[in-house]
Parts: C-alpha cells; sequence; structure tokens
C-alpha cells in the first residue's frame, strides 16, 4: 500500500482511541479468538497493534462476533468473483495537542473491481 506522505507517523502518535465503545472494559469480556481475528484484521489498517486492539474492541461491542461476520461476507464476496465490487476504508487518527482526545484525521476508500 502505497502512503501519503501527509500521514506517515500518524499511526505513532495516536496510542488509544478516547471515547469508544470499549472504553474501560476488559479484554477478558470478548472471546479471544474474536479479540485475536480482530487485531490481524485491523492491522491491515495500522501499524500500532494497541490502536488495533482498540478498535476490534469497539467492533465487538458493537456485535460480538463481528470478525466472524466479516470473514464470512469476505468468502461470500470471493465466490462471487470479480462482479463484486470491494472497498477497503483507511482509517487515520491524530491527538489533539491540547485535550489528548485522539480524532479521526481523514478518512480515504479504495475500491477493487
Amino acid at each position: 500500500m502505497e502512503k501519503n506522505a501527509f500521514f506517515v507517523g500518524f499511526e505513532k502518535k495516536a496510542e488509544k482511541v478516547r471515547g469508544g465503545l470499549a472504553d474501560g472494559k476488559p479484554d477478558a469480556k470478548y472471546s479471544k479468538d474474536q479479540i485475536d481475528k480482530g487485531i490481524k484484521v485491523e492491522r491491515e489498517h495500522t501499524k500500532n497493534p494497541a490502536l488495533a486492539k482498540e478498535i476490534t474492541k469497539d467492533h465487538l461491542e458493537e456485535n460480538n462476533k463481528y470478525y466472524t461476520h466479516l470473514e464470512k461476507m469476505e468468502k461470500d464476496m470471493d465466490k462471487k468473483g470479480s462482479d463484486v465490487k470491494r472497498k477497503k476504508k483507511d482509517v487515520r487518527v491524530g491527538s489533539d495537542p491540547n485535550t489528548g482526545y485522539s480524532h479521526i484525521l481523514a478518512e480515504s476508500e479504495t475500491v477493487y473491481e
């Protein structure tokens, strides 16, 4: 994946997504299998393992089988072949130096045909 020079280094600055659905909730609340699958998926978007885990837990708050459903959806899409357009969303997070809160700096989508 080619990086835009504007975004280089933001992964290192963003330690955690504050205000997420999973804030303050222990890892033990979630299935280890789902956490492991989620971190692997989210590491496609960030090099920061703590951020990948936080995003994973936020998704698991939405649906406790989020990554099982995602895996099934991707397999179904692969079966349908190239007729299906796929979008990959990339989110860049940064911290506000005044408040310490993280926020989304930019989002981009790549469409695969």
